[in-house]
C-alpha cells in the first residue's frame, strides 16, 4: 500500500502496529488506513461498530494497457 500512495502522491505520516502486525495503521493524513489480522477484526467487532455505515464495495482497478 505504501508503494501504490507513494506513486499517487500520498506521503505516509505515520504507521503503527508493524511489530505484530494483528493491527495495522496507516496515516496518509487525509487517508487513514487499517488493516487488521482476522482475529482482531472478530474481537473488536468492526462490521457492528460500523453497520450504519454506507457500504462501498472495493472493486480492484483494471490494469492500464
Amino acid at each position: 500500500m505504501r508503494v501504490r500512495m507513494k506513486d499517487l502522491g500520498k506521503r505516509e505520516m505515520g504507521v503503527e502496529g508493524l511489530e505484530d502486525a494483528r493491527w495495522v495503521l496507516q496515516d496518509f493524513g487525509d487517508i487513514v488506513l487499517h488493516i487488521f489480522h482476522e482475529s482482531q477484526r472478530e474481537f473488536y467487532d468492526i462490521e457492528g461498530l460500523w453497520a450504519d455505515a454506507k457500504q462501498v464495495r472495493w472493486k480492484k482497478p483494471s490494469k492500464k494497457s
